[in-house]
Protein backbone atom coordinates (compact mmCIF):
# COMPACT_ATOMS: atom_id res chain seq x y z
CA UNK A 1 0.00 0.00 0.00
CA UNK A 2 1.55 3.39 -0.78
CA UNK A 3 1.61 6.16 1.65
CA UNK A 4 1.64 9.88 1.73
CA UNK A 5 5.54 9.38 1.84
CA UNK A 6 6.10 7.60 -1.34
CA UNK A 7 5.03 10.96 -3.36
CA UNK A 8 8.20 11.77 -5.35
CA UNK A 9 7.69 15.22 -5.44
CA UNK A 10 6.75 15.26 -1.35
CA UNK A 11 10.13 16.82 -0.35
CA UNK A 12 10.41 19.06 -3.12
CA UNK A 13 6.68 20.49 -1.87
CA UNK A 14 8.06 20.59 1.68
CA UNK A 15 11.64 22.61 0.61
CA UNK A 16 9.39 25.27 -1.70
CA UNK A 17 6.84 25.48 1.59
CA UNK A 18 10.05 25.87 3.88
CA UNK A 19 11.65 28.65 1.23
CA UNK A 20 8.56 30.15 1.12
CA UNK A 21 8.53 30.75 4.51
CA UNK A 22 11.90 31.86 5.01
CA UNK A 23 10.95 34.57 2.39
CA UNK A 24 8.20 36.03 4.28
CA UNK A 25 10.01 35.85 7.57
CA UNK A 26 12.84 38.28 5.80
CA UNK A 27 9.94 40.34 4.38
CA UNK A 28 7.33 40.52 6.72
CA UNK A 29 9.03 39.47 9.94
CA UNK A 30 6.20 37.51 10.66
CA UNK A 31 4.29 34.26 9.12
CA UNK A 32 0.68 34.29 7.87
CA UNK A 33 -1.10 32.97 10.56
CA UNK A 34 0.77 35.92 12.46
CA UNK A 35 -1.13 38.18 10.03
CA UNK A 36 -4.60 39.08 12.00
CA UNK A 37 -3.92 42.43 12.42
CA UNK A 38 -3.83 42.86 8.33
CA UNK A 39 -7.37 43.17 7.28
CA UNK A 40 -9.45 40.62 5.22
CA UNK A 41 -9.89 42.50 2.32
CA UNK A 42 -6.28 43.16 2.06
CA UNK A 43 -5.20 39.41 2.74
CA UNK A 44 -7.80 39.04 -0.02
CA UNK A 45 -6.37 41.01 -2.22
CA UNK A 46 -2.37 39.90 -1.82
CA UNK A 47 -4.42 36.53 -2.58
CA UNK A 48 -5.92 37.55 -5.69
CA UNK A 49 -2.64 39.27 -6.91
CA UNK A 50 -0.80 36.16 -6.57
CA UNK A 51 -3.47 34.00 -7.93
CA UNK A 52 -2.79 36.42 -10.98
CA UNK A 53 0.18 35.98 -10.88
CA UNK A 54 0.23 32.15 -11.71
CA UNK A 55 -2.61 32.29 -14.23
CA UNK A 56 -0.13 34.29 -16.32
CA UNK A 57 2.95 31.67 -15.57
CA UNK A 58 -0.12 29.25 -16.83
CA UNK A 59 -1.26 31.07 -20.10
CA UNK A 60 2.86 31.88 -20.86
CA UNK A 61 3.66 28.17 -20.48
CA UNK A 62 0.48 27.09 -22.54
CA UNK A 63 1.51 29.42 -25.68
CA UNK A 64 5.15 27.90 -25.63
CA UNK A 65 4.54 24.17 -25.31
CA UNK A 66 2.11 25.09 -28.07
CA UNK A 67 4.61 26.60 -29.80
CA UNK A 68 7.65 24.21 -29.25
CA UNK A 69 5.18 20.97 -29.84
Amino acid sequence: MSSVTDLTYRQAIIDRLDKQTQKGLKKYDAVLSHYTDMPIEKRLEHLAEELTDALVYIEHLKEWVKDNE
